[in-house]
């Protein structure tokens, strides 16, 4: 069974007409027809390899997976940017798309988000993702109910711990190390009793877009 990812990619610019045309082309194959037959239905990473390199295509570009695209452009201090969010098997895809506006759009610059399986982020000019760490958890609250954590990321340690003043039950020993919270925030759920209740922590690593690799391994 493969690993599937999910990631959200923000393509953005100081010059409009280069996103307007980018994420036209983007829509107009995700709208339009199948290159070739696959499994995947509409969004198929595989037409866009096909569209944009077709001595290459689906068959050599690792194209498993799909891609939706944001209905709009909008606008963050003096970029314009557009989003579109991959759901991916066997590892994340940001390579083909990094190479795309490095060949076609040399104008426009990526960043980008992972929340799992691998946490990995890039975002050089600190416009989208101003957090380095990831919390999922579900835990008895002060008041005794079950509750699923609503804000799952943090900019620091430090403020894990303020979410954790405020509504986790237990007390802990303050460590600089994410591991070792963890361990202890899963003890203090097992003290509790109830197979329902979890944590996950997790550091975000930074990954330039370049460094993945766009061919299908076995190439």
């Amino acid at each position: 069974m493969s690993t599937w990812y999910s990631t959200c990619i923000n393509f953005y610019s100081k010059h409009r007409r280069s996103i307007e045309e980018f994420k036209q082309k983007l829509d107009s194959i995700y709208n339009g027809k199948a290159t070739q037959p696959n499994e995947f239905g509409k969004g198929w990473l595989g037409d866009i390899a096909n569209t944009f390199y077709p001595s290459l295509g689906a068959d050599k570009i690792d194209s498993l997976g799909t891609f939706t695209v944001s209905e709009e452009i909008d606008e963050l201090d003096e970029w314009f940017y557009f989003s579109i969010w991959t759901w991916t098997a066997r590892g994340i895809k940001v390579g083909l798309f990094y190479k795309l506006v490095s060949d076609f759009y040399p104008g426009i610059k990526i960043s980008y988000v992972c929340d799992g399986p691998a946490y990995l982020m890039w975002d050089e000019d600190n416009l989208f993702y101003p957090f380095m760490y990831y919390m999922d958890m579900y835990y008895p609250s002060k008041s005794g109910e079950a509750c699923h954590i609503d804000t799952h990321e943090f900019a620091s340690l430090e403020e894990i711990y303020e979410w954790l003043d405020e509504h986790f039950p237990f007390e802990l020993a303050k460590t600089e190390s994410l591991s070792e919270l963890e361990s202890q925030i899963q003890e203090r759920l097992e003290e509790a009793d109830s197979d329902i209740f979890y944590c996950e922590l997790e550091e975000y690593a930074e990954m330039d877009p370049k460094g993945f690799e766009i061919f299908y391994d076995y190439i």
